[in-house]
């Protein structure tokens, strides 16, 4: 199979005012057209496969695949996606709009727990307000609407924070200095890369 950028050229009109995230499981009934023609240029079970194995072969994901004690990752994710698409069912609106809210703000608390690195989802929303979903109410009415949000990130980072001092995982100036955080990103970030 090859890269399909031209299917979103080609299917525009399908495509406007969607969002995508299962992109590497079309399905004609589901997807229509569109469904059909990415199954019809190699999209599906490939497109998956190839996605786990840079997933497992990854330098950063590595731990997660190998090693249990990872799965924290595994339940961040799980729960942040859930969010995700709980928050996008909930802005197109309909009979149980509140209790998707809900589903949504009780994923992103899971979320946290599973890692700190959740309390990044508030700041994703506002990004998927803005595009794809075009939900221009005003920042100010976003924000706001997204408050419970910011309240639950804000309390997961201090609880990281706190717990990660406790437990002596940050370091201080003293005890690492600048010049040696610098050297430790410059031989870290490339192989990260």
């Amino acid at each position: 199979y090859g890269a399909m950028p031209q299917i979103g050229t080609d299917n525009a009109k399908e495509l406007a005012g969607k969002v995508i995230i299962d992109a590497s499981n079309p399905s004609e009934r589901r997807d229509g057209p569109m469904g059909a023609e990415s199954l019809r240029k190699g999209a599906g079970v490939a497109t998956a496969g190839v996605a786990a194995l840079l997933f497992g072969i990854h330098p950063t994901r590595v731990e997660s695949v190998a090693w249990i004690a990872e799965r924290k990752d595994v339940v961040y994710g799980l729960f942040f996606l859930l969010s995700v698409v709980f928050y996008v069912e909930y802005c197109r609106g309909g009979r149980w709009r509140k209790a998707l809210y809900a589903l949504s703000l009780a994923a992103f608390a899971l979320s946290i727990m599973g890692k700190a690195m959740a309390v990044t989802l508030p700041a994703a929303l506002l990004l998927l307000d803005a595009w794809p979903l075009r939900r221009c109410v005003g920042l100010r009415a976003l924000v706001v609407e997204k408050l419970p949000f910011f309240v639950l990130a804000a309390a997961g980072a201090m609880a990281a924070v706190v717990t990660q001092r406790m437990g002596g995982a940050l370091a201080t100036l003293e005890s690492a200095s600048l010049e040696h955080r610098a050297f430790a990103f410059a031989h870290a970030f490339p192989f990260y890369l």
